[in-house]
């Protein structure tokens, strides 16, 4: 699994099946309202949620997402 996007999942059904049409849609449910699929056991999944929420920087989320692939 590429650590390069996060995926997505339905929010009315978290089925991870969207197809994009005009807007995502839900292949499962027919819902547009989707979100990410973050695992909080997994660093680098809440690392990039955070980038892409606008809590980091892109230099900040590259300066730690290599401090976990080095163990610190």
């Amino acid at each position: 699994m590429s650590d390069s996007y996060l995926r997505l999942k339905c929010n009315k059904c978290d089925s991870p099946k969207l197809v994009m049409m005009e807007e995502l849609v839900c292949t499962n449910c027919g819902s547009k309202d989707w979100g990410f699929l973050v695992d909080e056991n997994n660093p680098l999944d809440v690392l990039k949620m955070q980038l892409v929420k606008g809590d980091i920087s892109r230099n900040e989320y590259e300066k730690m997402k290599k401090e976990l692939q080095n163990g610190k």
